[in-house]
């Protein structure tokens, strides 16, 4: 497909997909490398390597990319989660809060910002804010089940068993074949 189609960044992007789903890591990389190349904004290339880089102990490696596009295109979501995700799993949550807080002020209807900020300030034990921010993606993307389902974590953190119970029955209303919640 890709010989067929070498100026189609979605070849090589279900291309780097395949790879990643083998553990073919090299493979995977080069394939969304040249994604990349073709479409700087990939959603699928740009997230597939990342987990590229978490996968073969690259952290480092991927924050210094992910922090250089993040400086090219300050207004990219995808630079702002991709290193924020990085620097979580390299254990550096303060950078990736402070990066995520930083591109919130920029766009502060970002799912996926909130998402990580909300994971974020829930594992430090703050989960007044987790909770505020778990409920304003219920109000920007309602449909979107990981919130309710964030929430209702959160609710049974707190031993609150009603709340937690009505969030899981809104996650499988969005959901319904939702393994996490059912």
């Amino acid at each position: 497909l890709t010989q067929d189609f070498p100026q189609a960044p979605e070849a090589f992007s279900n291309l780097g997909s395949l790879y990643g789903q083998r553990k073919e890591w090299k493979q995977a990389e080069a394939a969304f490398e040249q994604t990349l190349k073709l479409k700087p904004d990939d959603r699928l290339a740009t997230t597939g390597l990342a987990v590229v880089f978490m996968a073969t102990g690259r952290v480092p490696n991927g924050e210094s990319r992910y922090a250089k596009m993040a400086a090219a295109n300050p207004k990219s979501g995808l630079a702002a989660t991709g290193l924020a995700t990085l620097r979580m799993a390299g254990g550096h949550d303060d950078d990736a809060e402070k990066g995520l807080r930083s591109f919130l002020l920029e766009d502060p209807n970002n799912v996926e910002a909130m998402k990580l900020l909300a994971n974020i300030r829930f594992r430090k034990g703050d989960n007044a804010t987790a909770e505020e921010l778990a409920q304003a993606i219920t109000r920007t993307n309602p449909d979107d089940p990981s919130a309710y389902t964030a929430l209702a974590l959160l609710y049974g953190e707190e031993h609150r068993p009603a709340e937690a119970i009505r969030q899981y029955r809104e996650a499988l209303k969005r959901d319904p074949d939702n393994l996490m919640v059912s």
